[in-house]
């Protein structure tokens, strides 16, 4: 993989990655809620953007050639 693709798909997640800091930092600060699962949930939805802005990615440039 590219360098400079995983660059671009992560600049797209900007908004993702500071929603889900501001949900865990509320979950975890204010709710009281472990911080193990809030953690690990806000972790695997970053992960599942990722991948999906990733497949996206693929098949826009497979749709080109």
């Amino acid at each position: 993989m590219n360098g400079q693709i995983l660059y671009n798909v992560l600049k797209q997640q900007r908004l993702a990655f500071s929603s889900a800091v501001i949900v865990g930092m509320t979950l975890t600060l204010i709710a009281h809620a472990p911080a193990t699962p809030v953690v690990l949930g806000c972790v695997l939805v970053l992960l599942i953007s990722i991948g999906r802005s990733l497949s996206n990615l693929k098949s826009a440039a497979r749709e080109d050639r």
